[in-house]
């Protein structure tokens, strides 16, 4: 029997390592220090992050740098039959038999990314095996990071994500912001990006001019940190000097628009207005609209949810 990893091995910092992470906004700190915790123990992590957000990468630096870190890592998406056949392994056996995937992952870590999807059958499962461990019951060690690009909570709510495996999961909660909610990150994570594909293709780092910086600033990023490196790779291999072509660049990035939906509605009245009664009605008629269910509404007001609850309590809103 595979007696587990070592738990005195000593770790190293897992947000150090991981590019994704880096950054000096305030929500990219918060993910770093729970991410260094996540490294330091052997608790169940959840992940929330959206398309694109390189949670794979936080999941797998977490392991690296945790005392699992010499057994294997698996990540598997929860909408594909081999994350399915591999939760049933788990749960149909404390010992899931030789040959399967989940005895293969005997001492490892598990990424289970997009848990959201996972149907509500396959959650029950996957809920019985995680409580084995909880009673002391032998199982297969295998540490569980679960990944969702929604927050379970308002799945919680509406029936469609089981509250026990929530809790059960939502030991540590990781969450990596988009981009467009750490604009201030974003020359950092563009010059690393162009740094490490220079790197691996031989080339040298070319200046970045300041412009650029500027276009990237303004675009919204709605594929995250993969379309930022998919950019700098473009612009890299596009350039055949030592400094990089803005020409090269996305046409939605080097002429940017004000989409139709920024463009303002409202026109300020003469008599001006009550900025804080205004925020609360609106935040109270996008909850209206959407059933109370908060991650829609801050989604159609701008916000992350995090910002959408602070300024709910501002407010007196539940």
């Amino acid at each position: 029997m595979n007696p587990g990893p070592d738990r005195n091995t000593t770790t190293g910092d897992a947000a150090a390592r991981c590019s994704v992470l880096a950054g000096s906004s305030a929500a990219i700190r918060r993910a770093r220090q729970t991410t260094r915790v996540a490294a330091r123990t052997d608790t169940n992590v959840l992940l929330i992050h959206e398309a694109g957000c390189r949670g794979s990468v936080v999941a797998q630096a977490i392991h690296e740098n945790s005392a699992r870190r010499t057994c294997p890592f698996l990540a598997t998406d929860c909408g594909v039959d081999d994350a399915v056949t591999l939760v049933s392994n788990l749960s149909h056996s404390p010992r899931a038999p030789r040959g399967t995937t989940a005895a293969s992952m005997e001492g490892g870590t598990v990424f289970l990314d997009g848990l959201d999807e996972m149907p509500l059958s396959v959650q029950e499962q996957l809920a019985e095996w995680v409580d084995l461990g909880r009673r002391g019951i032998p199982r297969n060690d295998v540490r569980i990071i679960a990944g969702s690009r929604h927050d379970l909570r308002d799945r919680v709510s509406d029936g469609t994500f089981r509250q026990d495996l929530y809790y059960r999961l939502a030991v540590l909660v990781v969450e990596i912001p988009p981009l467009h909610e750490r604009r201030e990150d974003i020359q950092e994570l563009f010059v690393s990006c162009l740094g490490r594909v220079a790197k691996r293709t031989g080339r040298l780092t070319p200046r970045v001019p300041h412009r650029l910086i500027e276009l990237l600033l303004q675009y919204s990023w709605p594929g995250n940190l993969r379309e930022l490196e998919c950019v700098a790779e473009r612009l890299l291999v596009s350039c055949s000097t030592s400094r990089l072509d803005l020409s090269a660049l996305p046409d939605e990035i080097r002429n940017p628009r004000v989409p139709h939906h920024e463009r303002s509605p409202f026109q300020l009245p003469p008599e001006g207005v009550n900025l804080d009664e205004l925020e609360r009605h609106l935040i109270g008629q996008a909850l209206e609209r959407h059933g109370g269910n908060r991650t829609h509404a801050a989604r159609a007001l701008g916000l992350s949810r995090q910002t959408l609850l602070y300024r709910m309590q501002k407010h007196g809103l539940r």
